[in-house]
């Protein structure tokens, strides 16, 4: 660390000088460092450091108020310490700051209103502490403020109405609090938030009608679950077009939209929502590319939740999301949409025996809790996605008997937990890539019927589980290696 080894602390491990400061000290970075004790009133003593990153460390006792000296401060990241006490308001004098980061600390006490001050600020993270009181509403001066993370704690009171001036707020964090009264209608004036989290407190009252696509044109994730919402859900939620997550388990909602999705029930025995906009999307997209409408079952398809929906399956303990779809031998023609790697939680994904033709869309990896991907006996062309790789979890491979071309992607050796593998009845052409060879739970390789050529790797011989290989009607050279 070279720390007190010569005199020329610029040269120090974690400190940084600036030349045109005449030597003193801009950065001080000793993140993650082992670094325990406390902080001393003399940090308040580098007037030109601009970053200070202590986090990850174990730190005790406060933060000493004469940090609120660091007049050229842009960024204070104390995150993941031990650090006890209150939050000093004297940080409110520090006028450059634009981040502060004190997450997951025991800190106490109420937020300093004089928070509000510091009109530069892009970042504020108080998660995970134990304070408590209300939040003050000189927060919403800060029109700068990108991100709020204010969630476990133990704050009380409502939700300042003065928050629907953050117009620039894109992730919006108040969970795990003891927030009471209503939701502000204000809050519809955020139209950047991305993600909105709201859930396990005690609010009361419906959720606004300024709740809608116009006020949310980017919001992808809201959560407002564990609450004691009443009222009707508002349809208004349905033109939030880029909602891909949506959460509102465990409320008191009576005559609850069940066209938007529905399962469960709420106290009052109405539905509750509790949904993946996403995935709902994504399941029309495939019954409008696979032409739905000439199925031979279609079942509630397009209509109420789609749970119901023949072929689909959903898991409880995922609150509704898809996890298994079967469409095997059920008249599918058309392509398969991109936006079926928007189901992430998808597990079984069978669709062989149908007319699907197109290529396999990359977007695929996307799927990474999947254990088994059928395509087999269909009209599929283009070669297989190298992103096929990055599925980690996967089980079973068959996409046997279509029209798939090029080479087979040597990033299939990276499926470790490959069991079955069948890439039969093809127009595969190349060599069969060595790195086959690193798929040891491999129990059943088919590569018959295409036009590999070259050299058996000898790789194959590591595939110690293996029960069943076929590498008949290729143009395959060479010996048969005694691997």
């Amino acid at each position: 660390m070279n720390w007190l080894s010569n005199s020329d602390y610029c040269s120090w491990s974690g400190i940084t000088c600036s030349p045109s400061s005449y030597g003193h000290v801009t950065q001080i970075n000793l993140s993650n460092n082992g670094l325990n004790g406390t902080l001393p009133a003399s940090i308040g003593d580098f007037p030109s450091v601009q970053y200070l990153y202590l986090s990850g460390n174990s730190f005790t006792g406060t933060i000493p108020p004469q940090i609120g000296n660091l007049s050229s401060l842009l960024l204070l990241n104390l995150d993941g310490n031990q650090l006890t006490g209150t939050i000093p308001s004297e940080l409110g004098k520090i006028s450059s700051l634009q981040t502060i980061n004190l997450g997951s600390n025991q800190l106490s006490g109420s937020i300093p209103s004089e928070i509000g001050n510091l009109l530069q600020l892009t970042l504020i993270n108080i998660n995970g502490n134990h304070l408590n009181g209300t939040i003050p509403s000189s927060l919403g001066n800060l029109s700068q403020l990108r991100e709020l993370s204010l969630y476990s704690n133990q704050l009380t009171g409502t939700i300042p109405p003065q928050f629907g001036n953050l117009a620039s707020l894109i992730v919006f964090n108040l969970n795990s609090n003891q927030l009471s009264g209503t939701i502000p209608s204000s809050l519809g004036n955020l139209s950047q938030l991305v993600l909105f989290e709201m859930y396990s407190n005690q609010l009361t009252g419906t959720i606004p009608s300024s709740f809608n696509g116009t006020s949310f044109p980017s919001l992808q994730y809201l959560y407002l679950n564990n609450n004691q919402l009443t009222g009707s859900i508002p349809s208004s939620l349905q033109t939030i077009s880029t909602l891909i997550d949506l959460d509102l388990y465990n409320n008191n909602f009576c005559g609850a939209n069940p066209s938007i999705c529905s399962v469960g029930s709420n106290n009052c025995g109405g539905p509750y929502l509790s949904c993946n906009f996403g995935e709902d999307a994504a399941l029309r997209d495939l019954y409008t590319a696979t032409n739905g409408g000439s199925w031979g079952t279609k079942t509630n398809w397009l209509s109420g939740d789609y749970c119901t929906w023949y072929g689909i399956t959903c898991s409880p303990s995922s609150y509704g999301y898809v996890y298994k779809v079967d469409l095997s031998n059920n008249g599918l023609t058309g392509t398969l949409p991109d936006s079926i790697g928007n189901l992430p939680y998808l597990i079984d994904l069978w669709l062989y025996g149908n007319s699907l033709n197109g290529t396999i869309p990359p977007q695929i990896e996307n799927l990474t809790a999947l254990l088994i991907l059928d395509l087999s006996n269909n009209q599929l062309s283009g070669t297989i996605p190298s992103e096929l790789g990055n599925l980690a979890q996967l089980n079973t491979f068959s996409v046997g008997d279509n029209q798939l071309t090029g080479t087979i992607p040597s990033s299939v050796g990276n499926l470790s937990q490959l069991e079955t593998l069948y890439l039969n009845g093809n127009y595969f052409s190349g060599t069969i890539p060595s790195s086959l060879g690193n798929l040891s739970q491999l129990q059943y390789l088919y590569l018959n019927s295409n036009s590999l050529n070259g050299t058996i790797p000898s790789q194959i011989g590591n595939l110690a589980s293996l029960l069943s290989l076929d590498l008949d009607s290729n143009k395959l050279t060479g010996t048969i290696p005694s691997s």
